[in-house]
């Protein structure tokens, strides 16, 4: 039997992408069309916020057909960033690749040349032409989840982006409009050169209101200077019940991967859960109360999203994690029937933390972070002079999963720089008293939000 524990969950994600773009050659006017740049002396201004020109427009009809597309290279990525990150450690992970995938698509749009062809391989974008308009479908579709939230509350996914660029520093009119349109950004203009410092609370500050406080502080001290040109920031925030409540709890143990027992609070619930097993796993799936509406974009129920737990058979974690892919994940949730399970899953809570740089210069992506190389020429006519890269880049994510609820928050940054995301007659046990992995995923594009393991959950 799987002990779930039927208690009310309410899952809440702050999450948050960063992309700050910085110069470091000398500074450059602006072009006649740029904002206006601040006068030497005078007093940094606050931020003031600019409206794209095109902002989040009703979806192509032919761009729906890239979503899947999308979807299959977010999910590719996932696995591919879990498996750079989780390898040769024993160390829980959490993080959100939607997150990752959705800010580094802000600078993708500015990419030229091998820059953008090393992001398209490392990351799973699509070529250019189609990956914006896929995206301003799939923004669309979960937008839907802000726009018409369940009347008794069980839902919300607030996902916003913004863009904070230096005050006077030239954009070019079709990068503008495509953050805009595809990704529904207007500008924020700051004034980092002489203020990077009130730059940065600002961005903090939007980050905090914007996740409802659950994070905070995500562009640490030093990290903005007289060189950082623009600032690109996802933020997610999202709040959801269990369709099925977990019941009880109580202490039980949970066994480490180098065979230490330990006590655990296990939550438990018996149900009937979408259930399937292979070889080396079981796998089960907590669906969330969500919305009920139907969909007009992509002719799919309004977005739901699931708890994919997936307990690797003992000695066999290795293997499971090696096949984790878009196509796993996807036969889980084809495979899966209704059983009745006896569900024990532990309360945990776990952060992580991990500069994406190295991480990604790991997985093949060292261009965009060459400074002699880099090549965002579409962001700007300015970076043909004092060209632009990706200084660094960091991720952080949070998740507290209990009886009454989960709260979870992730945070990416990459900071850019001039150059000096029925019933079934079955009935089954699951009790997750080791090491598994687990997946937060919308039900109808399937694409992962949130991505990770357990290996200790106290």
């Amino acid at each position: 039997m799987i002990p779930l524990a039927r208690q009310q969950r309410s899952i809440l994600i702050a999450l948050m992408l960063l992309v700050t773009l910085t110069a470091c050659a000398a500074l450059t006017p602006g072009s006649p069309t740029a904002p206006p740049s601040p006068s030497p002396g005078s007093a940094a201004p606050h931020p003031r916020y600019v409206v794209a020109k095109k902002m989040l427009l009703k979806p192509d009809k032919d761009a729906v057909a890239y979503v899947p597309d999308l979807v299959q290279g977010i999910n590719a990525f996932a696995a591919d960033f879990y498996r750079s990150v989780g390898r040769d450690n024993q160390e829980n992970v959490v993080f959100s690749p939607y997150s990752i995938n959705l800010a580094f698509s802000l600078a993708y749009a500015g990419a030229r040349g091998e820059t953008a062809s090393q992001m398209q391989e490392v990351l799973h974008f699509l070529p250019q032409e189609t990956h914006y308009p896929a995206w301003g479908v799939l923004n669309k579709y979960m937008h839907q989840f802000e726009e018409e939230t369940d009347a008794s509350g069980a839902l919300r996914l607030h996902i916003i982006n913004s863009a904070w660029v230096q005050e006077g520093y030239p954009l070019y009119d079709t990068y503008v409009n495509t953050l805009g349109r595809y990704y529904g950004i207007g500008l924020w203009l700051v004034d980092f050169i002489r203020d990077s410092e009130g730059a940065r609370r600002a961005i903090n500050d939007w980050a905090a209101k914007e996740t409802s406080g659950k994070v905070r502080d995500i562009i640490p001290p030093n990290i903005l200077n007289q060189r950082t040109r623009l600032v690109l920031v996802n933020a997610m925030h999202f709040k959801g019940l269990w369709a099925h409540p977990f019941t009880s709890t109580r202490e039980e143990p949970f066994t480490l991967v180098d065979g230490t027992r330990v006590s655990v609070s296990m939550m438990h619930v018996d149900k009937f859960f979408s259930y399937v097993e292979g070889d080396d796993y079981q796998a089960v799936i907590l669906p969330y109360v969500l919305g009920r509406r139907v969909s007009p974009i992509l002719q799919a129920p309004e977005p739901d999203v699931d708890m994919i737990v997936i307990l690797p058979a003992r000695g066999r974690q290795a293997a499971v994690e090696e096949a984790l892919s878009p196509r796993f994940l996807q036969e889980i949730r084809d495979r899966a029937e209704k059983a009745l399970v006896h569900l024990g899953l532990p309360r945990f809570r776990m952060s992580f933390k991990r500069p994406l740089k190295q991480v990604l210069q790991n997985m093949g992506m060292d261009i965009p972070f060459d400074p002699g190389r880099a090549d965002f020429t579409g962001i700007s006519p300015d970076a043909k002079v004092n060209p632009l890269f990706i200084r660094d880049a960091f991720h952080q994510a949070f998740i507290d999963v209990n009886r009454k609820g989960t709260e979870a928050a992730a945070v990416t940054a990459v900071v850019v720089e001039l150059e000096a995301g029925p019933v079934v007659e079955k009935e089954v046990t699951l009790t997750v008293d080791r090491p598994f992995l687990f997946a937060i995923v919308e039900r109808h594009t399937g694409v992962v939000l949130f991505l990770g393991r357990v290996m200790d959950p106290r």
